[in-house]
């Protein structure tokens, strides 16, 4: 009765510290996906800026263009 538990002390040990070590691989994983997840929205944030960026340029241009379909549509009455 004594050795199955002792037996049974020796296997609850064991598992014990398997969770330890599992509690801190999860631990890890976490802390890996929440930088990943971070550079990720970084990178969103950055695409988010470069395309308002982009659409403001190309607005610039075609009201450049605006102007300048003007100037000719104002030349042409002027003829």
């Amino acid at each position: 009765m004594v050795n199955i538990l002792t037996k049974l002390q020796e296997n609850n040990k064991k598992l014990l510290e398997e969770n330890q070590q599992l509690r801190i691989i999860v631990r890890d994983c976490r802390a890996t996906i929440f930088e990943k997840n971070f550079e990720n929205e970084k990178q969103v944030l950055k695409i988010a800026e470069l395309k308002k960026y982009k659409e403001q340029e190309e607005q610039q241009k075609e009201g450049e263009w605006d102007c300048w379909r003007e100037r000719e549509a104002v030349d042409v009455a002027e003829v």
